[in-house]
């Protein structure tokens, strides 16, 4: 049947529900699970070994002495708790292997390269899934199905924002980055709105 002419009539008793592998099948729930374990395993690994936490994202210049911003920039006491022995490992091999801290930024770049596409990857997805649901809703669809399409896209934006937590710097210093991922964010954010209004009256 032409997609183009497709109807559905709501006031119809509904059939029994029917499979639909393009939004609940193996394939669909393994290709989600997985880019979003990867992206976590990315995210861990940056935090890991190339996270700073006492360094201000934002570079702002904090001090009494600036009448702008007063405030000095204080860490995550549990970060910094966290990664103490990183530090003081990195204080002890730094004197026996010079190229650390050289080998250390190298790490980090291809951290937050992996982490920018992965990010771009779940924004992607979280865009996709729902631009396809809210096209399949004129020839109908079932509650079970609807909720897991707003479910995917749900763990895609989070699993985005969660890589977003670590790219704060590298955004902030290549604003051209941010020109086509932001109207993504603001589109998937109000779909999202639209989508979760839709499953308060679901039981």
């Amino acid at each position: 049947m032409d997609s183009g002419k497709c109807t559905h009539n709501c006031s119809q008793r509904p059939d029994r529900l029917q499979s639909d592998p393009d939004i609940s099948g193996i394939g669909i729930s393994l290709a989600y699970n997985i880019t979003a374990f990867l992206a976590l395993c990315v995210v861990l690994s940056y935090y890991v070994i190339a996270y700073r936490p006492e360094v201000d994202p934002f570079h702002r210049a904090t001090g009494p002495g600036n009448s702008q911003n007063p405030h000095v920039y204080q860490p995550n006491p549990v970060d910094m708790r966290l990664l103490r022995w990183r530090a003081k490992w990195a204080r002890t091999n730094s004197q026996s292997n010079p190229k650390l801290a050289a080998r250390t930024r190298r790490v980090a770049s291809a951290l937050t390269t992996s982490m920018l596409m992965m990010s771009d990857l779940q924004l992607l997805t979280g865009l996709g899934i729902l631009t396809s649901g809210f096209a399949r809703l004129r020839c109908g669809m079932s509650t079970f199905h609807w909720q897991r399409i707003v479910n995917l896209a749900w763990f895609s934006s989070v699993t985005h924002l969660c890589c977003l937590t670590f790219l704060r710097e590298h955004l902030r210093r290549n604003r051209v980055l941010q020109i086509w991922r932001i109207p993504g964010m603001v589109a998937l954010t109000f779909m999202l709105m639209v989508a979760l209004v839709t499953t308060l009256s679901y039981e």
